[in-house]
């Protein structure tokens, strides 16, 4: 059983923490999509990659806490092997479409500060995004589906791999990012609003690199049995909710750090309340 050695009040604080996650990854992120969705003037190059990142979020959300939570409440579903496999599946490719959607992010903002990019991305290269961040992120977890140990050492090589790809092309992203906006984001002739996005862009990236060492440090010491299976599961426990946390400090990211995205949700906000009045005004009469 998942988390199986961990006390009660653990499991139950797990339990607590992840339902409550998964409840503001929902709310906050369908917030921003609805937002992006209903304000033509917001979609720009930058804004559509902020939005399939608040769509991946949304799907983390969707998947993980849920995931997990279900085998904590069901003994049936707990004992159930294809259900673990399915658990993992879903976390990693879920979590893994995230955080390459920020190694995106973070390599468009490279391009436009070196002025190297067009100003808006098509149909056709957001649907090549989307299905390339897809095919990536599911490759490895795919394996785990399989019968057999062959399937599992292939799992765990690809693993490592995507593990490595992940946590070093942040790290990357975030240290070239760094290094042109040292060299270019201060010159004359960078708009406000490019400085505002190239700032939500480093801190994203730097919230995922403190965000996917726990679970790397866990994956490390599973496969080199180093530590104690209680001790294992309490990491586990403490790396998945860190790196799930993502899914609802990004759009409180990039909301707070964007006045027009503020602006159009308070604008909206407004425009729902006078239509609900006048709803109300008009049945009363």
């Amino acid at each position: 059983m998942l988390l199986s050695t961990l006390p009660l009040y653990a499991l139950a604080a797990v339990a607590a923490i992840l339902t409550i996650g998964t409840i503001l990854a929902i709310y906050l992120n369908t917030i921003v999509i609805a937002i992006y969705w209903s304000d033509p003037t917001l979609r720009t190059r930058s804004t559509q990659l902020f939005l399939i990142l608040a769509i991946t979020d949304l799907t983390v959300g969707l998947t993980v806490g849920p995931f997990h939570i279900a085998p904590l409440l069901s003994e049936r579903v707990a004992t159930s092997k294809w259900y673990d496999k399915l658990r993992i599946f879903t976390t990693a490719a879920t979590i893994s479409m995230s955080v390459y959607t920020i190694v995106v992010i973070a390599f468009d903002r490279m391009m436009t500060l070196r002025r190297l990019n067009s100003p808006t991305l098509s149909a056709k290269q957001i649907t090549l995004i989307v299905l390339g961040l897809l095919l990536i992120a599911t490759a490895a977890p795919t394996c785990r589906l399989l019968p057999g140990h062959a399937a599992e050492i292939v799992y765990l090589t690809m693993a490592t791999c995507t593990a490595a790809i992940s946590i070093g092309g942040v790290i990357t992203s975030y240290c070239v990012l760094i290094h042109i906006v040292r060299q270019h984001h201060l010159t004359p002739g960078v708009s406000h609003t490019e400085r505002r996005t190239t700032q939500i862009t480093i801190r994203l990236t730097l919230t995922y690199i403190i965000s996917l060492t726990p679970m790397i440090f866990y994956h490390l010491m599973r496969f080199t049995d180093r530590l104690p299976e209680n001790t294992l599961d309490a990491v586990y426990a403490v790396a998945l909710i860190i790196i799930s946390s993502t899914c609802y400090t990004n759009p409180w990211s990039y909301y707070f750090s964007n006045p027009t995205l503020r602006s159009t949700y308070v604008a909206t906000v407004h425009r729902n309340q006078e239509r609900s009045t006048r709803h109300r005004e008009a049945q009363l009469l």
